[in-house]
């Protein structure tokens, strides 16, 4: 996908998560696409609360989109060998699993 797609998944998301009804979420009509991650979605603020994030990582999946708070990065999951198992988004949290995009 080229960054024009990105741009037009990010659009959806945000409506999405526009559409939530008593939002927690600030101002996503400024979340913009990383410039170092072509498809991580930059929020700009903090999400404090556990489930809150999780909601807007499960949102942002759904489009393909890796939402990413200030301070969190993506990394990779290994096994004991030290092969990759899978990618993730570490948080303040914890681990958010990164699902393969399909297609």
């Amino acid at each position: 996908m080229n960054k024009k797609n990105y741009n037009t998944l990010l659009a959806s998301f945000v409506k999405e998560i526009n559409g939530l009804e008593n939002s927690p979420f600030v101002n996503p009509e400024t979340w913009t696409i990383c410039h170092d991650l072509q498809n991580g979605v930059s929020v700009g603020t903090a999400v404090t609360d556990e489930l809150d994030r999780k909601l807007l990582h499960k949102i942002g999946q759904k489009y393909g989109l890796i939402p990413l708070c200030p301070n969190e990065v993506v990394g990779l999951y290994l096994t004991k060998k030290g092969e990759i198992n899978f990618a993730v988004v570490e948080t303040i949290f914890g681990r958010l699993k990164i699902e393969p995009q399909k297609g």
